[in-house]
């Protein structure tokens, strides 16, 4: 070390001249200002010590000291540290030999150098123990969280290098976890293949927590499709608890693709679209335009016509920037602009941002499309409940009838248009067996009465809910079980008992205030289901005692996901680890590296959440102590005078 650290810098030097023993290396490598300090401090007697003295000036730049030191432990942990990055943002493995990452842990940690593996070990040695530690995280997740009842999903995804492989993940509340990857290899992915799927799936989950399949999950979600659809009536035979959804999100997207084929709206929608294609398509009439709206402005969007649901949003951009194109077709550099821009392109656009008319026909189309589109968003968002399903519907129903009788409505649209938009919003409700799927099922109606944020009133009850309800029950029980459960069904609705008490209080919470207004009926149910919470709990310690037959039914239909959007987010990482550039991996590898991808960052979020559960009782104690205040000063009689009372009766 004392001969190698000739070319160091003048602080190495006298860090090793003060530590080494041998007189002449202190000679040899002190500083004359290191010297000069040491004899005034040690070797001037008390006089000379009394007499100012003037330190050395720093130098310009002065390289702070550090001594690196890395052994076996320490070195493991970096490595673990160096994997669970790479896997984490979806890098390769070669990047550990490339000459910038190794300057880079030279500057970090000189001494871990001789310790830093190829990348042959990073892919066979340190990401599986990455992928082992995520498994045992994932599992105590679930435990710490009182082993919930899950929602398996599956989906299918093509990968970039041709295969096709399911995605299969686990559900609770607003926490998916990825679960596997599995190639089909050379069998047929038809009903049979996806039942052997979902049996296996479920058993081997089942196994994992130490209970039985019934006891873990709570049902299945994945795609509307046949073969999808059969698979489930053949898995249901084995496990008749669980229950089986097809995405709903899938069914609202398909309500949108309905909208775009009425031929009014089709060549409403063709119209908005060929504007921002026109804008989109010419560079310097997309920089002027882009000039025009500013940094804060929206930009007219294109999005692709596989997602129905995002034909309404570029219609909506398209109104929002009515005045910013008018102002575009009206500036003096549009006759340079529209130049070498053929006039069959350039007329039609001209024509259709000074119709006015035009713009006031999309409003008037984008005011029942709006209202589809934001249902859409909402029901594919993470926790979504079955108790969604009927109350998201019938405001969409009510805001489809008032739209009828609007006077922009009557003005620009047929009677023929009016009539087909209501009967593809009933037909998506009812569906048309066997090869379109409803929204309606009976579980979604008992889940609205079981839900205490949405029971209706006595006075309010939907048509033929009481046969849905039954139908729902009877995948439960039969004969005198299922009239006793019918029966509790009955004394819930009249909100008597304890069970009472629990729906007033939660449909006081997500009561809006008196002065909100919302645009139309779909946006009040919107803002009512975002603040509801699980009501599971609420089930097991208060329902259970005065409704057996119901509580085991309504805890399973207040945690079952009822859309695989879940699934398709994980299809979505797939495709940024499996990319073009990566396309020779092989599914078992794809599998550890999605499974660290995702569940390293459910891990994360959890243990925040969790790490910070006193705050949020505290919170919800003093939201809970708020409304009990509030619900004692609208009383008539004052404060002591009820507890005055209570005390004498």
């Amino acid at each position: 070390m004392v001969l190698e650290c000739k070319g160091w810098s003048g602080d190495v030097k006298a860090k090793v001249a003060e530590a080494h023993p041998s007189e002449r290396i202190k000679r040899l490598y002190t500083p004359p200002e290191a010297s000069w300090k040491r004899k005034f401090v040690s070797g001037c007697d008390e006089g000379e010590k009394d007499e100012p003295a003037k330190p050395p000036e720093p130098p310009e730049k002065k390289q702070q000291w550090r001594v690196d030191w890395c052994d076996d432990a320490r070195a493991e942990a970096i490595i673990l540290a160096i994997t669970t990055f790479l896997v984490g943002c979806a890098l390769p493995f070669t990047i550990v030999e490339s000459i910038f990452f190794i300057e880079m842990i030279t500057t970090l940690n000189s001494a871990f150098i001789k310790f830093l593996p190829k990348r042959e070990a990073f892919r066979r040695t340190w990401a599986p123990k990455i992928f082992e530690s995520t498994v045992t995280g994932i599992d105590k997740m679930w435990a710490s969280l009182g082993n919930p009842l899950r929602t398996f999903g599956f989906d299918g995804f093509k990968t970039e290098a041709g295969t096709h492989v399911i995605n299969c993940t686990e559900t609770s509340g607003d926490k998916t976890a990825f679960k596997s990857c599995i190639d089909p290899g050379e069998r047929c992915e038809d009903a049979k293949f996806y039942a052997d799927l979902m049996e296996k799936e479920l058993r081997a989950g089942a196994e994992a927590a130490g209970r039985s399949v019934e006891e873990t999950y709570a049902g299945v979600v994945a795609d509307n499709v046949s073969y999808n659809r059969n698979a489930f009536d053949a898995v249901e035979l084995i496990f008749p608890f669980l229950f089986f959804f097809g995405c709903i999100a899938h069914c609202f997207s398909l309500l949108c693709s309905d909208m775009n084929k009425i031929p009014e709206f089709a060549a409403l929608f063709a119209d908005a679209r060929s504007l921002s294609v026109f804008i989109k398509g010419h560079k310097y009439v997309l920089l002027r335009f882009k000039a025009i709206i500013g940094s804060r402005g929206q930009m007219l969007v294109l999005y692709p016509d596989t997602r129905f649901a995002y034909a309404d949003l570029t219609v909506s951009r398209v109104i929002a920037n009515q005045v910013n194109l008018q102002t575009l077709v009206d500036h003096t550099s549009w006759p340079d602009l529209e130049k070498g821009i053929a006039s069959s392109v350039v007329g039609p656009f001209k024509s259709k941002v000074n119709d006015l008319q035009f713009f006031k026909k999309l409003e008037a189309m984008h005011a029942v499309t709006g209202p589809m589109t934001k249902a859409t968003h909402h029901i594919e968002a993470c926790g979504a409940k079955a108790s969604w399903v009927l109350p998201l519907c019938g405001a969409l129903m009510e805001d489809v009838i008032a739209w009828e009788s609007l006077s922009a409505t009557v003005r620009y649209f047929t009677v023929e248009t009016r009539g087909a938009v209501k009967e593809s919003v009933i037909a998506r409700w009812m569906g048309k067996p066997p090869l379109q799927v409803g929204l309606k099922k009976s579980a979604h109606v008992l889940a609205t009465f079981l839900d205490p944020y949405t029971t209706p009133p006595a006075a309010m009850l939907p048509i033929g809910w009481e046969s849905e309800c039954r139908a729902a029950l009877s995948k439960f029980y039969e004969g005198s079980q299922l009239e006793s459960a019918v029966d509790e069904l009955k004394e819930l609705v009249l909100r008597r008992g304890s069970w009472g008490e629990v729906i007033e209080h939660k449909q006081m919470l997500i009561r809006p205030p008196e002065d909100m207004v919302f645009a139309n009926k779909v946006e009040r149910v919107i803002w009512q289901q975002k603040k509801m919470g699980q009501t599971a709990n609420d089930w097991q310690l208060t329902g259970g005692t005065q409704f057996p037959f119901l509580a085991p039914v309504a805890v399973r239909l207040a945690v079952v996901a009822i859309q695989s959007a879940d699934v398709e987010r994980s299809c979505k990482a797939h495709k940024i680890i499996h990319t073009k550039a990566r396309n020779r991996l092989y599914t078992k590898t794809v599998q550890l590296l999605l499974f660290a991808y995702i569940n390293l960052r459910l891990l994360n979020k959890c243990t925040a959440e969790m790490g910070d559960f006193l705050m949020q009782s505290l919170s919800a104690c003093d939201d809970e102590q708020e409304l009990a205040a509030g619900e004692r000063e609208t009383t008539d009689e004052p404060e002591e005078e009820v507890m005055d009372m209570t005390l004498e009766d």
